[in-house]
């Protein structure tokens, strides 16, 4: 026995000078269990938690490598350019559209299982809806409203008017994107609820692939160009990149004859639009010059901030309801 916490007990060996001749075989026999075993576990246990969790087995380990490759392109990018960091924490329970495919997945399901195409359908559009009406609304915000938001989170300290400035760039570019995410959380449930688990692995590698080539071929150009603002490039292809995404899903879905868009869609959509654009104005004129937020103290920033945020949700819901928009309209027509 040896004292060395790094060498082996038998004749001291260093652990680690036997793990590499026996990696390729480890790999082999790695790539060979995960080929067959899952399979022949759900042929066995057909229908069962078995045969669900060997498929859910295979979602993640096809889908974690794209998430996290991704994540990781996304942080060396922002490494490599020296900006802003582009990514940070968020916990899990933040954001309504997070919560959107665990409330509308046990309803698909349910009528995919009872072949109700026209209710599986229904719900589908009325989760659009919802998220549109008011997903839509934060987003406008992001856009106009940005500075005043980056300057009451993060204006202080070090944190000049400058990262400020250029930190709010990066949130206005974010804002359209947010509504795309949001839209991939309710059209994925489509396919997961139809067992069909590749389209949307497939179609997110895709979207991988379109920011990935927007990263190489556009932002990294600009930086050598000498381009003043290219974190807004970077999370411009991430938000294209959620377009494609939310683009794919919706088509596969239209194409399969799963999706049928209700009445009311062109109506609810316009009074949308004026909605946010009066919103927006508000904010706009709200949020004044940038240079007064950052004069002021944490405190005053922050109840400002409420009241701003506040006075915009009261005037977006106003001009929906004088506009003529009604519960029915966001209504699931399913009842479920």
């Amino acid at each position: 026995m040896t004292s060395s916490p790094e060498s082996s007990l038998q004749g001291a060996v260093a652990r680690g000078d036997g793990l590499p001749p026996a990696l390729p075989s480890m790999w082999r026999l790695c790539k060979l269990g995960y080929r067959h075993e899952p399979g022949l576990m759900s042929a066995a246990f057909r229908n069962s938690w078995i045969d669900h969790a060997a498929r859910l087995l295979t979602l993640v380990s096809l889908s974690l490598p794209s998430f996290w490759l991704g994540l990781m392109l996304i942080i060396m990018f922002s490494l490599w350019l020296d900006l802003l960091p582009i990514v940070g924490y968020e916990p899990i329970t933040r954001g309504f559209w997070k919560a959107v495919p665990f409330l509308i997945l046990p309803s698909l399901s349910r009528h995919h299982a009872a072949d109700s195409m026209d209710h599986f359908s229904a719900t589908l559009d009325w989760a659009l809806r919802v998220v549109l009406l008011l997903i839509s609304p934060a987003a406008v915000a992001l856009l106009v409203f940005a500075g005043p938001l980056t300057a009451t989170t993060f204006g202080y300290g070090k944190f000049d008017a400058h990262d400020v400035l250029m930190a709010s760039y990066a949130l206005m570019a974010y804002s359209w994107g947010l509504l795309g995410f949001s839209l991939v959380k309710v059209l994925a449930p489509g396919y997961f609820a139809r067992q069909d688990t590749k389209t949307p692995v497939r179609v997110g590698l895709i979207a991988l692939g379109v920011n990935i080539a927007l990263n190489v071929g556009v932002a990294l150009p600009a930086v050598k160009l000498g381009f003043a603002y290219p974190h807004i490039l970077i999370a411009t292809s991430t938000c294209v990149s959620a377009a494609v995404n939310t683009t794919l899903l919706w088509r596969g879905l239209a194409k399969a004859g799963v999706y049928k868009a209700q009445a009311g869609w062109g109506a609810l959509v316009a009074r949308i639009l004026l909605a946010n654009a009066v919103m927006a104005a508000l904010l706009i004129w709200l949020g004044g010059d940038l240079q007064g937020w950052l004069a002021e103290s944490p405190l005053h920033r922050a109840g400002r901030l409420a009241l701003c945020i506040a006075a915009a949700a009261a005037t977006y819901f106003a001009v929906l309801f004088l506009s003529g928009t009604r519960l029915r309209h966001v209504r699931n027509a399913a009842g479920a």
